[in-house]
């Protein structure tokens, strides 16, 4: 009976090494190297029916990384403030009504003489030694360094209206102004300022560039403006009467933001503009941003929006107060001022 046992373990176990033998009859083994021939591909056809194609949607979900940016709320004045530039994080200027101008070196914000009552709308600079502020009253100012003194213009400039508006240029000798004249823009060349007239008849509310050959003006009728170094042209001129562009802005020449009246903002993808949901009603009256898919924009009513290359989103402000101007050194150095000398800045904290 043993016997038997023995024989039959003997008989599994030959069936077992040869039933292991030809499981391996794809290898090859010869000269010490052993060849494996390839696997049979299990993976499934990407062609699909019209029936089992997944819906993509238009947007995906957004990603908002500034959502819950906590902004630093300052008065270090009363006066509204119009607009910001800087050259560094401790280089800044701000300018408002009644000639206000604040400098902010870094750590505190004080008042410098202007010289002047009226209102300014606009600052730019070329380098902290070379910074123009705009506004009623005709008025062009300029500092060197030193202190601010006014700039007169010449008598060829006939028709420039009292409003000037926006300021920005490509150097100390290629200066912009805008104002709310019939389709006419100021130049300074370094020496002389002269009126340029573009093609457009309608009054125009700001200038901006991301160099010499790429100018854009914005203003009436949701008009823009651009330049290329030789001429001024038509890029766009929709809308009402009471429709306008009061801000632009620009990573490249083929990623353009406009915005305005009634939180309207169109963006350029270098073939089209397009309408973009700003999430508002409210207007619009400055854009600023450090890359393409890291873009702001102020309005009134303390409305803050914020572009993170798919969508617009209104994030928290902390105010109420109406917001005009931004502009910051980087992604988390950013300021923006409004009614009532409201100052907010952006140091990278955000709330929990």
């Amino acid at each position: 009976m043993n016997y038997r046992i023995i024989v039959t373990y003997i008989i599994l176990i030959m069936l077992l090494m040869s039933i292991s033998v030809m499981s391996c009859t794809n290898t090859d083994i010869s000269e010490g190297n052993i060849t494996t021939e390839p696997a049979v591909s299990t993976s499934i056809s990407s062609t699909t029916s019209p029936s089992t194609t997944p819906t993509i949607p238009e947007f995906s979900e957004p990603i908002i990384c500034h959502e819950f940016m906590n902004w630093q709320v300052s008065k270090p004045q009363s006066n509204y403030l119009y607009d910001i530039w800087g050259f560094s994080s401790s280089d800044i200027f701000t300018v408002g009504e009644n000639g206000t101008i604040l400098h902010y070196n870094g750590n505190n914000w004080t008042f410098m003489n202007s010289g002047t009552v009226s209102t300014l709308r606009g600052v730019w600079g070329s380098s902290p030694i070379d910074v123009f502020a705009v506004g009623d009253g005709n008025t062009i100012l300029h500092y060197d360094g030193e202190e601010w003194s006014g700039m007169t213009l010449p008598s060829t400039c006939e028709g420039i209206t009292d409003c000037l508006l926006g300021v920005w240029g490509s150097s100390s000798s290629n200066v912009y102004v805008a104002h709310i004249g019939p389709g006419t823009l100021i130049h300074y060349d370094g020496d002389n300022w002269e009126t340029i007239q573009t093609p457009l008849d309608l009054p125009l509310h700001n200038v901006w560039g991301t160099s010499a050959t790429d100018v854009f003006a914005v203003g009436r009728y949701y008009s823009v403006l651009h330049y290329d170094g030789q001429t001024w042209s038509i890029v766009t001129n929709e809308g009402e009467s009471n429709c306008m562009f009061s801000t632009i802005w620009a990573s490249s020449s083929s990623n353009i933001f406009a915005a305005g009246y009634r939180g309207e903002i169109k963006h350029y993808d270098g073939d089209n503009w397009r309408t973009r949901y700003s999430d508002t009603y409210e207007f619009i009256n400055e854009l600023w941003g450090c890359s393409p898919d890291n873009v702001f924009a102020v309005a009134n009513k303390g409305t803050l929006l914020y572009y993170n290359g798919t969508r617009w989103n209104q994030i928290e402000s902390g105010t109420k107060a109406d917001l005009h101007g931004i502009w910051g050194s980087s992604p988390i150095d950013i300021y923006i001022v409004g009614g009532d000398g409201i100052i907010l800045h952006y140091d990278g904290t955000d709330n929990p």
